[in-house]
């Protein structure tokens, strides 16, 4: 098979590949800038590094990259643990979870109060 043939085979299952995806998908889910099936042109999108350890790269449904960063007290205990980060850490945690409890009590109620309206309404 000639090198022309070979492009063509190549483009076919590209563009098979690439059938029922969004538009606005494939080219950031294969990390490209610029694809022309016609020219066989590719540009390449340059690689966005992190700038902290703790950053992870996260992939959205539709191909986009984006970098997750811890919240900031746990970033400061992991990059100097220290015992005030320690405690600000922890306070941090206890506040999270003071707040869902709320959260928690109030849904809570409101299942019970339908609860009780549903029990009443019927004969």
């Amino acid at each position: 098979m000639d090198l022309l043939a070979q492009k063509r085979v190549l483009s076919f299952f590209i563009a098979a590949g690439l059938i029922g995806m969004p538009k606005t998908a494939w080219p950031s889910m294969y990390n490209l800038t610029q694809l022309d099936f016609f020219s066989m042109k590719v540009g390449r999108a340059q690689a966005v590094l992190p700038s902290d350890i703790w950053a992870e790269p996260v992939i959205a449904p539709d191909g986009r990259v984006t970098m997750y960063r811890p919240p900031q007290v746990v970033a400061d205990l992991l990059a100097d643990p220290t015992e005030a980060r320690g405690r600000a850490y922890l306070q941090w945690q206890k506040e999270k979870l003071e707040r869902i409890d709320r959260a928690a009590q109030v849904v809570g109620k409101i299942v019970r109060d339908d609860a009780a309206l549903q029990k009443k309404a019927a004969p």
